[in-house]
């Protein structure tokens, strides 16, 4: 990304004063694939990692955790995050 890294973006989202933006699912997804980066990743906010060539078995795998675990936790709370999310206020300026 040019103008932030995506460590830079997960801070950024998990600064959201909202139970969605700390919980939201962040995958990374990297060319970075020196040992030790898995670790960087997971404690800098980030839920899962995969590094790049993408494993699509992998990829299957840890996207369909994160979605069985959002459907669990899928609450009347986030539906109305959601909905928050998708439908802001009109513009009052």
């Amino acid at each position: 990304m040019p103008e932030m890294d995506g460590i830079e973006a997960v801070k950024l989202i998990r600064s959201e004063p909202s139970d969605y933006a700390r919980n939201v699912p962040v995958i990374a997804l990297t060319a970075n694939a020196i040992i030790g980066n898995e670790k960087m990743f997971l404690e800098n906010g980030f839920q899962d990692y995969l590094s790049k060539p993408i494993d699509t078995a992998k990829l299957d795998v840890i996207l369909n955790k994160w979605v069985r675990n959002l459907e669990k936790e899928n609450s009347s709370e986030w539906k109305a995050e959601i909905e928050r999310l998708q439908n802001p206020p009109p513009d009052s300026a």
